[in-house]
């Protein structure tokens, strides 16, 4: 894979789960601040992710995220489907 469909994927990837975040806590009935208290993840960070698209959190916190929304982190970054 080249840069430029390195660069494609990562902007799709973090469209996707800014959207993905924010569906999952909404469907969990969470607040950003109750999340925030739930994963130890500051509820501005969390708000970060989910208005700036272009913003992936490092590793520790995706994993956080999807231990408390009860999804996997593949699922956050769009990677669910296909090959």
């Amino acid at each position: 894979m080249d840069r430029k469909e390195s660069d494609a994927v990562r902007k799709d990837a973090s469209i996707s789960f800014a959207e993905r975040l924010r569906d999952a806590r909404t469907d969990k009935g969470l607040s950003r601040p109750e999340l925030g208290f739930k994963t130890g993840i500051r509820h501005e960070l969390l708000e970060f992710y989910e208005n700036r698209p272009a913003n992936l959190p490092r590793c520790l916190n995706l994993i956080l995220l999807a231990d408390v929304l009860g999804v996997t982190t593949d699922w956050l970054l769009g990677r669910d489907g296909g090959a």
